[in-house]
């Protein structure tokens, strides 16, 4: 997907990995979105267990 005024339609791949690292060990979701030429999306998800947002959703994992 490419912006009309020709800018960066998304925040680079190291600003969203910064982020990522950041969040991750505080138990906040990350989720990323990729829109590609013909309109597909592709969706990256890291859900996390326990999250900060929902503590009180129990980890299917445990």
């Amino acid at each position: 997907m490419q912006r009309e005024d020709g800018r960066q339609a998304y925040a680079s791949l190291d600003t969203r990995r910064e982020y990522a690292l950041d969040v991750l060990p505080v138990g906040v979701d990350v989720s990323w979105v990729y829109y590609n030429r013909p309109g597909n999306i592709v969706s990256l998800n890291l859900v996390c267990c326990p999250n900060r947002h929902h503590p009180d959703l129990t980890c299917p994992l445990a």
